[in-house]
């Protein structure tokens, strides 16, 4: 999307705000994440978007397959990892292509390279979510976090949280469309190979807790 689409799309304002987060990335290395709260999908959820693709939970093979399309912005070494520690990777599928993701988390997970993300038995961590920009605009997201990828991994868990950039409207809006409320903010400043992070009292009163990579 250009600059005369994005300003189409979400007005002037938003626009702005949208080009003062990059330059505070850019030029400062920071970054400031909303925490978005709601209700898990419950079991037999139907997914009903503006497409025909297919969503479900991503085998191994489609996950490896993917990372061989750089558009995807997923490495083989992330999949591995990710799927080394449980993590479940939900996908929506054009045929035989994967065209937009979703990873869960049920235990602590890296949020950064030096921030990890620790969170009571009853939550459920959405991390890392993606759409092929051919794909935008078709509610992708929406079908994607309506999955109720498996009963026995949920074990209780009713509620799940994730972490969207300020800027993001599209991932925010298609948040607040499934029920998910803002409950804090994350800054975040990259520097020198570590983070410095802070956030806002509501994750806490959650149990969400972000806390650095001790590395001996």
């Amino acid at each position: 999307m250009n600059r005369t689409e994005f300003v189409a799309r979400w007005g002037y304002w938003k626009a702005f705000n949208a080009l003062i987060a990059r330059k505070l990335y850019q030029y400062f290395g920071i970054k400031l994440l909303v925490i978005k709260f709601g209700p898990l999908p419950e079991e037999g959820t139907t997914c009903e978007t503006d497409s025909d693709l297919v969503f479900r939970v991503a085998t191994r093979d489609e996950l490896l397959k993917a990372t061989t399309n750089p558009l995807l912005n997923m490495s083989k070494r992330f999949v591995e990892d990710a799927l080394e520690r449980g993590h479940k990777c939900i996908a929506a599928f054009d045929g035989n292509d994967l065209v937009g993701y979703s990873w869960r988390s049920v235990s602590e997970t890296l949020l950064n390279h030096s921030v990890k993300v620790q969170f009571p038995e009853e939550l459920v961590y959405h991390y890392k979510s993606f759409v092929l920009p051919d794909y935008r605009g078709k509610r992708i997201l929406e079908g994607v976090k309506r999955v109720h990828f498996d009963s026995s991994t949920y074990q209780g868990r009713s509620s799940g949280f994730n972490c969207v950039e300020y800027s993001n409207y599209a991932s925010l809006k298609a948040s607040s469309k499934q029920g998910e409320v803002t409950v804090g903010y994350i800054i975040l400043r990259a520097s020198g190979g570590k983070s410095w992070c802070w956030h806002s009292s509501g994750p806490k009163k959650a149990g969400i807790r972000f806390c650095p990579v001790i590395t001996l």
